[in-house]
């Protein structure tokens, strides 16, 4: 007796929803197509499984269906901004800084810097004072155990790769 195995062409093609939204910033592209699913990736794009414990994102595996394989070094990128979509008209290919040079040119990009950046963790005024100590001659190291701060931190504004905006 043979099993029933649809193949993921067919499986993906049946769960698409072809009435989504219009993006407003491009109505010329029509509707997003989304795939019907539970499965989301962290930063909200489709989780599709290819086979037994083996997945992709559903945006790549429609490129792969409707225009072929993708290249090495290249990434689906969405013309709609919307990471669920899977509609092959919304879809281009393009390297890390095309999808950089997207995000810029829409708007997406988030420049925030020192103590608005999401990820800091100390305060502008602490970073000036490594700066400060720093022309005073002191090590990372040093000013790392003066300030009670860990290493890699002190260390990065020391050398310039933090907190570059600050006057050195």
């Amino acid at each position: 007796m043979k099993s029933h195995i649809v193949p993921l062409k067919e499986r993906l093609l049946r769960r698409i929803n072809k009435n989504g939204p219009i993006p407003q910033h491009c109505p010329e592209l029509g509707s997003c197509w989304k795939l019907k699913s539970r499965s989301k990736h962290p930063h909200k794009y489709i989780v599709v499984f290819t086979e037994p414990k083996k997945s992709d994102l559903a945006h790549r595996i429609s490129w792969r269906i409707h225009r072929g394989e993708i290249p090495n070094g290249l990434l689906v990128l969405h013309k709609c901004d919307n990471r669920a979509c899977v509609n092959p008209e919304h879809l281009f290919l393009g390297d890390y800084g095309d999808n950089f040079r997207d995000c810029i040119a829409k708007g997406r990009f988030n420049f925030r810097r020192g103590e608005q950046h999401p990820d800091t963790t100390i305060s502008e005024r602490t970073a000036k004072k490594i700066i400060m100590l720093r022309k005073k001659g002191l090590g990372p190291t040093a000013i790392s155990k003066r300030m009670n701060l860990p290493y890699w931190t002190v260390y990065g504004i020391w050398s310039g790769t933090r907190w570059k905006h600050l006057p050195r």
